[in-house]
C-alpha cells in the first residue's frame, strides 16, 4: 500500500470517528450550542505542520532540492470570517508557511479563501467543523500556483468569546520554483499532504 493510500484511510477513519462522536453529543445534550440569527464574525490564528509523502525522482537529479523522506510543512496563518445565521461561514487568510525539501527549503505566502458549513458562534460545549479552502501562493515563487486544503476540526470552548481548537487535514498544492545552478528539468512542485493543526477562534 502506499504511503498517500495510507494517508487517505487515515483521513476517512479520522472523520467516520469525529462525526459520530459529535452526534452522540447532540443526542446527550439539547441544551448545548445554539444557532444564531445575525451575522457574527471570527478571527483565527493557526500553527499547522504537514507531512509531505515521498516522491521518487531521477537518480541524476540533485536530491537536496526534491521532495524526500525529511521533507515537512510548517505553518502560521491568520483568517476571518463572517458567519451568516449559522449556515455558513465565508472568510479569507494569508500565512506563512515553509516546505522542507531534503536539503533546502521554500518560503511562500499562501492567500485564500475559506468556507465553513453550519458554523457555530461562541459555543458552550465542544463540536466538531469541516472547512475547505481554495487560494494561490505568493512570495519569491516563479508564478502562482494552486492551494487547496480541507480540514476536520474540534472546538473546545475555553472561555466566552474564545475556543481552543484541533484539527486534522489534507493539502494538495503546485509551487513553481527555480534554483541558481540546480540541473532540474521543471520547476514544478506537486504534491499531497496531510497534517493536523491548533489554533484559537475569537468572536466578535
Amino acid at each position: 500500500m502506499t504511503s498517500i493510500s495510507r494517508l487517505y484511510i487515515l483521513i476517512f477513519i479520522l472523520t467516520f470517528f469525529l462525526s459520530n462522536f459529535t452526534s452522540a453529543q447532540g443526542l446527550d445534550d439539547q441544551e448545548g450550542n445554539r444557532s444564531t440569527n445575525k451575522i457574527e464574525i471570527s478571527f483565527k490564528p493557526q500553527f499547522t505542520a504537514i507531512m509531505v509523502p515521498f516522491e521518487d525522482y531521477p537518480s541524476n537529479r540533485n536530491a537536496d532540492y526534491e521532495i524526500g523522506s525529511n521533507s515537512r510543512i510548517y505553518s502560521l496563518e491568520i483568517s476571518a470570517a463572517l458567519n451568516y445565521k449559522s449556515f455558513i461561514g465565508i472568510g479569507a487568510g494569508i500565512g506563512s508557511e515553509n516546505l522542507l525539501l531534503e536539503n533546502e527549503n521554500i518560503d511562500y505566502l499562501p492567500v485564500f479563501l475559506e468556507v465553513t458549513p453550519f458554523p457555530v458562534a461562541n459555543p458552550k460545549k465542544g463540536f466538531a467543523s469541516f472547512s475547505g479552502r481554495i487560494g494561490t501562493h505568493l512570495g519569491d515563487l516563479d508564478k502562482k500556483g494552486v492551494y487547496l486544503r480541507a480540514d476536520l476540526g474540534y472546538y473546545i470552548p475555553l472561555i466566552d468569546h474564545i475556543t481552543l481548537y484541533f484539527k486534522v487535514l489534507f493539502t494538495h498544492q503546485t509551487l513553481y520554483k527555480s534554483f541558481p545552478d540546480v540541473e532540474r528539468l521543471t520547476n514544478k512542485y506537486s504534491f499531497n499532504g496531510i497534517g493536523f493543526g491548533f489554533g484559537l477562534e475569537f468572536y466578535l
